[in-house]
Formats: C-alpha cells, structure tokens, sequence
C-alpha cells in the first residue's frame, strides 16, 4: 500500500500519530521517493504503536478529510467490502 498512498503519506502519517520530527526523517532519507516514503509511515506506525496499530486505525486515517482515501481504505482495510 505504501506506493498507493503517493503524495498523500506525510498526511496519513499525521492521522496515524507519527511524531512530526520522525516524518521529516522520512522525508529527507527517502529523496523523491513517494513510494518509500508511504512504506516507512506504515513501517514506523506499526513498530511504534504494535499491536495498536490496527487495520480500523488505519481504516479511519485513510478516510479522514484530510486524507480522503476511502478507495485504499476498502482496497486494504474491508472485509469482503465492509
């Protein structure tokens, strides 16, 4: 999902309560990168949060008005598209 998410990952990231300092890390290791940079947001949220990083977290951070990515959310987060 981290190439799906594009230019959107610094958003998402935010919604997923990763720390502002740990995104500009991303940012700067990563270049030009949207794809790795989508894919360490959803590294860094599940080696911080565990556990609580749960499909509905990130359910509801895709689709947040800011994010507004309800087609990942389904494409990822939905069973049988519920």
């Amino acid at each position: 999902m981290g190439c799906s998410i594009g230019e959107k990952w610094k958003k998402l990231g935010r919604r997923l309560s990763i720390a502002e300092e740990s995104l500009n890390e991303i940012e700067h290791a990563t270049g030009n990168e949207l794809s790795e940079k989508g894919y360490q947001v959803l590294r860094q949220w599940k080696q911080q949060y565990g556990p609580a990083a749960t499909y509905k977290v990130l359910c509801d951070a895709l689709e947040h008005k800011l994010v507004k990515r309800k087609d990942l959310a389904v494409k990822f987060c939905y069973i049988n598209g519920n």
